[in-house]
């Protein structure tokens, strides 16, 4: 896929699984997506899709229902109870209408559901749609792993200094000595894990008879 269209320039380079057993749906879906800079993939079963969805790990998965041997049912719920696919945004495309299969493909993990016969507009917005949700999402879990990160960091280095003081340090609650410092368990000649849960005023009263 070479040509490109400026209107999606966060979702350009992503990859894309097309798993589908009907040769007419492929070449339509592929040509819809040659409108973007996509790499395309295709399996024309459910079992050799979720082979290449375990090895690729695309950005998105366009499934049909109806093909022979495992259904699409069954090939997004295996591939959303694997660790390795779980995460990938499945939509479902098919010619089934009633509700039932409607609600059925969102319990097995589908993030939405297209009924043919297929519209180029709704399948190229469907597919940015969800593509910029997974990059959202994928950029605040990564804040979120940033962040926590440099608070594990912050937390270590005060940690150290706490330990490592010059001065006794301690944390009590409701009477108990929660914490006591390197500074502080040395001066009464006792491991952390002894001083721990003492009440705060006998571990005062050992500093003071040393």
């Amino acid at each position: 896929m070479t040509k490109r269209n400026s209107a999606a320039p966060d979702v350009q380079t992503q990859t894309i699984l097309i798993i589908d057993d009907n040769p007419n749906n492929l070449a339509t879906l592929t040509d819809y997506l040659a409108e973007y800079d996509f790499e395309v993939l295709i399996a024309r079963n459910g079992e050799r899709g979720i082979e290449r969805a375990q090895f690729v790990c695309p950005d998105l998965i366009l499934l049909d229902i109806v093909m022979p041997g495992m259904d699409g049912f069954e090939t997004c719920r295996r591939l959303k109870s694997d660790p390795r696919t779980e995460s990938i945004p499945v939509i479902f495309l098919t010619a089934l209408t009633e509700t039932e299969h409607k609600v059925e493909s969102f319990k097995v993990g589908a993030v939405d559901y297209i009924t043919k016969p297929l519209q180029r507009e709704e399948i190229l917005a469907r597919v940015l749609t969800h593509l910029r949700l997974r990059a959202l999402n994928e950029r605040l879990e990564q804040q979120v792993r940033d962040r926590t990160d440099a608070l594990h960091e912050s937390e270590a280095k005060y940690r150290n200094l706490v330990e490592n003081a010059n001065d006794g340090i301690a944390i009590v609650q409701q009477g108990l000595l929660k914490y006591a410092n390197r500074y502080l368990t040395d001066i009464a000649g006792l491991p952390l894990d002894a001083a721990i849960n003492r009440p705060f005023t006998e571990f005062v009263l050992s500093l003071i008879h040393i």
